[in-house]
């Protein structure tokens, strides 16, 4: 839903397609049954030159999967070229926003059981 918003936003629809291809994988978070978040680095030719650029992915992600030398779709700003999106992919904003509520959601339980039970 977030995601679809900051694509109307942002004026993504317009921006061209362009094929990235996978440099490498970096497992972020998990344990037990592996990871849950993953950063997939990844090169793609744009207004004439090469970019680099990276994203968050997860589990529920088709871009989870992949490996080196993998293609996916992404879009470009054709005015400025590093500028890239995919909607296969979590924002930065949109994980680091999620991971602070729970933080913060987590710290308030502890401090108010603490109270409870330390009176």
């Amino acid at each position: 839903m977030i995601e679809a918003i900051q694509y109307l936003l942002r004026k993504e629809e317009k921006w061209p397609l362009v094929n990235a291809v996978v440099e490498r994988t970096v497992n972020n978070f998990g344990a037990g049954d592996g990871p849950l978040l993953r950063s997939v680095y990844f090169t793609y030719h744009a207004g004439g030159s090469s970019q680099y650029g990276w994203l968050k992915v997860d589990r529920s992600s088709s871009l989870f999967e992949l490996k080196k030398g993998a293609q996916f779709e992404i879009q470009f700003d054709p005015k400025r070229p590093q500028r890239y999106y995919c909607s296969k992919a979590l924002t930065v904003t949109l994980v680091s926003g999620w991971a602070t509520i729970l933080i913060g959601l987590i710290y308030v339980a502890t401090i108010g059981l603490r109270n409870l039970l330390f009176r």
